[in-house]
């Protein structure tokens, strides 16, 4: 899962400041896949950051994938743009 998160965060740069990225990047590598996912859900939230149907799908299925309960990312539907 690490290399598919790692993935998934670096689709965020230049959209999240990179010492931000550079944290959850530090998460996934230390076995921390769902701080990292929940933290970089908030973050995508808080900045407003629009993302296509198939981003959030990666996103739903890392997140299911950790077990995290939907309330971390059912939210970022609204920041669906296609």
């Amino acid at each position: 899962m690490s290399a598919k998160l790692d993935e998934i965060i670096r689709l965020f740069e230049g959209k999240i400041p990179k010492n931000q990225l550079d944290d959850y990047l530090l998460f996934s590598k230390a076995g921390e896949e769902s701080i990292a996912l929940e933290n970089l859900c908030t973050q995508i939230d808080e900045y407003g950051i629009k993302i296509s149907a198939s981003v959030f799908e990666t996103i739903r299925s890392a997140c299911a994938s950790e077990g995290l309960d939907s309330k971390y990312f059912e939210w970022l539907t609204n920041l669906v743009d296609d």
